[in-house]
This record gives C-alpha cells, structure tokens and sequence, in this order.
C-alpha cells in the first residue's frame, strides 16, 4: 500500500552514516514504473544512463526535426522559464517523456532534464517550482488519481526550499516516499523500512537554509540484486567510495549533488 509522504520539523543533525545492504536493490526491473523509466535508462545506452547520472553536468541533442522512438534530449542550465518552454515543446510537440529533472543553483534557481521518446508511456505528470506546501498537496491529489511518485529533486532558492518531481500511472509493489526528513531522520527511515524488505530507489540531498534535509523513496521489489547507498559524503569521499564499490562490481545508479552552509555533499545509490 502507498503510503503518504510527510514533512518533518525536527532540526537535529546527525553525522554521516555508511551503508552496506547486501541483497538489496533499487532498480525496478519488475515494475512497469522502470520499464518506462530506470530500465529504459540503464537498457537504453549509454547515453541514457550517463544524461541520468550526469544531470549536474548535463549534454545537449538539438530536436529541430521529429524525435523517433528511442531518441532523447537533455537540457542544463535552463531558467524557469526556459525550462518550461523545453517541457512544452519537447512532450507537447515530440511526445516526450520526462524522465528526470533537477533543480540548482543558489538565488536564482536552474534546471537540468532529460526527456526520453518511448512507444508506450504510461500516464504520467511533472512539476517544478513546488514549495513544500505545494508538493504536499500534489503528492495528495495525484496518488489519490492512481499516480506514485518516481521522482522528488528539492533544490534551494532564494525564495525557500522548492521541489521539482514526476508521477507516473501503472503496477507498482508497495511503496513509501518522505521527504523534509533531517539527516537523523533519513537515516531512521533507511533503517525502518529497509528492515521491512524496502529498498531506496530515489534520494535526493537539499539543503533548506539552516541544515541538510533528504527527499526520498522506497519500494519493495522481490528478487533484487546487491544494493549500496550513501548520504552526506564529500566530493573526496563520494570518490574513494565509488572507486571502492566500481571495484567491487557495483554500478552508480543515481547520485544527487547539495550544498550544505557553503560545502559539497553527495548523496548517492550502487546496485551489481
């Protein structure tokens, strides 16, 4: 059963904590939700998986002609506005799917994106700009209408914290999705509902102004491969860890890059 997301309000910070699950995944080979989306990603090319993780570095595929199936673009650096007439134009005009977005910057906030065609998409809807308000009462109103959350980036503007996030229509397992969650209460989450057979599929860092806060989710998936994840890592020790799991035969599967009072943090998602 979903479960609704909920806000937190308690501003303890807790130190950095490693995680090592073994038997445990996040990618959704199982539900139609990735077919459309993660395994799309990872099955696709590349490119995919490479525009995926690198939404902090971004690429660009110019689409003046009709997109075919399988083709995709991606965008960084976008204003608001720029992004809003990229999303008109590439799912009004080409059929687009959105398959991942990102919020960033410091006053004046930037998205990056990557849009994917695909023959079949399920139904499925995208916001940016939300206060965390505004993504309460979207989160309600969609999954009420049958959606489940895919995609939850909180990003700092000048304005406050804002979310940018996807919900997509189709067969899912059980899952849960948080988000406002301080670092100690991310890492009780983690532990409660991996201890119930979840594993992390979405994480993403932001910073609200006083204190690193997570936005996360989680899914049951039966029969997952090997899964690690970490939060709150500098740029020197997301790089000793990736170095370590690659090694180990782990792949990256997602990372989220935040600002914390002035200092780089990585939170960041290994799957074999």
């Amino acid at each position: 059963m979903a479960q609704h997301s909920s806000r937190s309000l308690v501003i303890q910070r807790s130190k950095q904590r490693v995680y090592d699950l073994s038997s445990n995944i996040r990618k959704c080979e199982n539900i139609a939700l990735a077919a459309s989306r993660r395994d799309l990603l990872r099955a696709g090319s590349a490119g995919f998986a490479s525009a995926l993780i690198g939404t902090l570095v971004g690429s660009s595929q110019e689409a003046k002609a009709e997109i075919p199936v399988g083709g995709w673009v991606a965008r960084h650096g976008l204003t608001a506005e720029q992004y809003q007439m990229a999303f008109n134009d590439f799912v009004g005009n080409h059929g687009m799917q959105l398959m991942d977005v990102s919020g960033y910057g410091a006053a004046t906030p930037l998205y990056a994106a990557l849009w994917v065609k695909t023959g079949s998409p399920p139904a499925w809807q995208g916001r940016h700009g939300l206060t965390a308000a505004d993504y309460q009462a979207t989160f309600n109103q969609l999954t009420a209408e049958g959606y489940h959350p895919v995609l939850v980036n909180g990003y700092a503007t000048a304005a406050g914290t804002r979310f940018a996030c996807i919900f997509q229509q189709g067969a899912t397992g059980p899952w849960v999705a948080r988000h406002g969650l301080t670092a100690q209460q991310y890492q009780a989450a983690f532990d409660e509902f991996t201890s119930q057979g979840y594993q992390l599929d979405w994480v993403s860092g932001y910073f609200d102004g006083q204190q690193d806060l997570y936005a996360a989710i989680w899914r049951q998936q039966p029969g997952a491969p090997a899964w690690q994840a970490r939060h709150g890592l500098t740029p020197a020790q997301y790089q000793t860890t990736f170095d370590q799991l690659v090694a180990e035969g782990y792949r990256l599967e997602l990372v989220s890059g935040y600002t914390s009072g002035g200092q780089d943090h990585i939170a960041a998602i290994w799957t074999k």
